[in-house]
């Protein structure tokens, strides 16, 4: 009996899950939660929340969304006067050393094409009142590095009253400094959980090569006509040209596998046995003279010193022992490991020739 009920408590999950769609996040790179609060019947007062996050689930076969959560911190309200975000900070407002947060949860969402309402919960300085926000949505988006989008604008009105907000100071004809009533207007772009696209990619610069390849990943342009607008050569060509210098004596008698990465340059086989080797790599540099290896040998003691000086520093400026052991590891993992890849193998040259 028990595990009939768990398979019915799995199907159960199994159905409500993809009933529910996926889990979305809001991208505050690109979002924004701002208000509006009039300011003596005549001017008004803009601000916006700093630090905020919401999610909500989106059923990509029903084209729906579900779930919309929404929490903002308060202690993050910004209007460009520190003075007055402090006033609102405090107890004649939203007293945020007791109720820190403003959340919304949406219970109902209406559909007409992209245009959209969502009818949810409000809660705010320890009261929870039912608000309506309208606006619209985007159709599913992909952005240039492939990262899926969709973005959301909402406006809505509030009287801060009703949330218990009462602070005011009154003006003739009965008037009152601040205004009751407050437009908050809404900007998320939403992305799936796990797939947020990171700011660094805004980072990248932006030429006429770099858009032709991003055509060319999104497959708008062919490899053919790529080639012909941007006039970059495929990369096995120009490592072509470039090996077409004379190959030092001592790379003529190498062994039977050495010889055979020489003459698979331009297939992509040669190419990656290439790259294991960073001696390939100077070629063009006569290495048999001793000038060449006088000069790797000093640069071989001169990281040693360089090692010891750094071991000894470390000793004398940290008392944590912890720190200190972790700090010499890696100093002598760095150091064994600039030997490997370059005193190692130009000695073992050396020796070579010397042997020979």
């Amino acid at each position: 009996m028990p595990k009939k009920m768990f398979l019915i408590y799995l199907c159960f999950f199994s159905i409500f899950q993809v009933s529910a769609g996926d889990k979305w996040l809001i991208n505050k790179d690109h979002s924004h939660v701002n208000f509006t609060v009039p300011y003596m019947q005549f001017s008004e007062v803009s601000g916006r929340f700093l630090r905020f996050q919401g999610s909500m689930n989106y059923n990509r076969k029903e084209d729906s969304i579900s779930n919309i959560y929404v929490e903002l911190d308060v202690k993050s309200i910004f209007t460009g006067n520190k003075m007055r975000d402090q006033h609102l900070r405090e107890n004649d407002f939203f007293a945020v050393e007791h109720f820190p947060k403003i959340a919304f949860k949406g219970k109902k969402v209406k559909y007409e094409g992209y245009d959209i309402t969502v009818i949810g919960d409000l809660s705010m300085h320890g009261v929870t009142k039912e608000v309506t926000f309208k606006g619209k949505r985007t159709e599913l988006q992909k952005d240039t590095w492939g990262y899926e989008n969709m973005f959301f604008t909402l406006k809505g009105k509030i009287n801060r009253e009703d949330f218990d907000l009462q602070w005011n100071k009154t003006l003739e004809a009965s008037g009152y400094l601040v205004g009751r009533e407050v437009e908050i207007d809404l900007a998320f772009q939403m992305q799936p959980q796990g797939r947020l696209t990171p700011f660094s990619k805004h980072k990248i610069p932006d030429t006429k090569v770099i858009r032709l390849r991003e055509k060319l990943s999104r497959g708008e342009i062919s490899r053919e006509e790529y080639v012909e607008l941007s006039g970059e050569k495929p990369a096995f060509e120009i490592i072509k040209e470039t090996r077409t210098v004379e190959i030092p004596t001592y790379q003529k008698k190498e062994s039977a596998s050495s010889r055979e990465k020489l003459d698979n340059v331009g297939s992509a086989k040669g190419m990656v046995d290439e790259s294991k080797s960073h001696k390939y790599g100077y070629i063009l540099f006569e290495r048999e003279t001793f000038a060449y290896y006088l000069s790797s040998m000093f640069l071989g003691v001169l990281a040693l010193f360089g090692t010891i000086s750094l071991f000894k520093m470390v000793s004398r400026s940290f008392e944590n022992t912890g720190l200190k052991y972790t700090l010499h590891f890696l100093l002598c993992f760095s150091f064994f490991l600039c030997s490997y890849i370059v005193t190692f193998d130009d000695f073992m040259q050396f020796s070579i020739a010397i042997f020979k």
